[in-house]
């Protein structure tokens, strides 16, 4: 969509690169803001998933321990 728009001269190519890296950035924040608050949350549900039925695939083989 952005580049049929400058393509067509409704916009300046500098307004599509802004509004491009704005959304990178946006992306980002929300990222890391997910991943800061869903780590303190998924090691409760990590470790009785460990201790239930999927301990065999959360949990690796004695062997491959170094």
């Amino acid at each position: 969509m952005g580049a049929s728009r400058d393509y067509v001269d409704a916009h300046y190519p500098h307004d599509i690169f802004v509004v491009a890296l704005a959304l990178a950035l946006a992306r980002s924040c929300t990222a890391a803001l997910v991943m800061l608050l869903a780590r303190p949350l998924a090691a409760p549900v990590v470790d009785r998933l460990r201790a239930d039925s999927l301990r065999t695939l959360l949990s690796s083989p004695a062997q491959f321990d170094q």
